[in-house]
């Protein structure tokens, strides 16, 4: 915008030929740049990223709490089951929610973990995510 702002004064001042092809080269380039900015509104899929982010960030930190519970001895079995399915159920519909491009691969990805019986991960794979002091294979059987 300020390239067409001085070519255009330049030309203004001048009349040079020259100074007006550009200024009509950039006035076009500025109107493809806003058509552009306006179709793919990079600013709401951004906050709409950022908002999935800090939504799943609070997720994790419940669930890494309910861990520690269980692993305390603070609540019960089925008080952390029922605590961890009401997660995955918060979890589902922020995924739901999420920007349009990955709600696509969410969507793809249940499928593929329901077409394959949606197999259990063993302790190990669970223990990497986990801090050490939550680790299963850390604590005597």
């Amino acid at each position: 915008m300020a390239g067409v702002a001085f070519s255009a004064l330049a030309a203004a001042m001048s009349g040079s030929r020259g100074y007006i092809v550009v200024s009509a080269v950039l006035g076009g380039l500025a109107v493809i740049a806003l058509l552009v900015h306006i179709t793919f509104d990079f600013d709401g899929i951004a906050r709409a990223h950022a908002l999935c982010a800090t939504r799943l960030w609070l997720i994790r930190e419940q669930y890494r709490a309910v861990l520690s519970d269980l692993t305390d001895g603070a609540i019960d079995l089925e008080t952390g089951r029922s605590r961890r399915d009401d997660l995955m159920s918060r979890l589902h519909a922020i995924y739901e929610h999420a920007p349009p491009a990955e709600y696509q691969t969410y969507q793809a990805a249940e499928r593929a973990v329901v077409s394959a019986g949606n197999p259990a991960l063993p302790d190990e794979e669970i223990d990497r995510f986990l801090p050490k002091s939550l680790q299963k294979a850390e604590r005597p059987a």
